[in-house]
């Protein structure tokens, strides 16, 4: 997967289910249930992502391992967001430069 994974690629994937190794050892099922709109303004860009991990284990923040079936390998870093009655949310947030 390219570096600059595009807003329009996580859109595409909306709703579908990653794999998130918050340990080495076991992935957690992750499905992604927000895709931001695409801010710019002059040299930048971003947008954010929120994935659903169904757990009851909180995970701190930090850079881990992402795996999709059509989007690949990357690492993302990710913070908890929100605890709900069937999981808690990692949000992802992209900003980049841009010509």
């Amino acid at each position: 997967m390219s570096e600059n994974i595009t807003r329009d690629e996580f859109a595409g994937q909306l709703n579908s289910v990653f794999s998130v190794f918050f340990t080495p050892e076991k992935p957690r099922e992750a499905e992604l249930v927000n895709v931001g709109e695409l801010n710019r303004r002059a040299f930048q860009e971003s947008f954010s992502i929120v994935f659903h991990v169904p757990t009851d284990v909180y995970y701190e923040q930090n850079v881990y391992k992402v795996e999709h079936p059509a989007l690949g390998s990357f690492e993302l870093f990710l913070v908890p967001v929100k605890q709900t009655v069937n999981g808690i949310n990692y949000e992802a947030v992209f900003s980049r430069l841009t010509e």
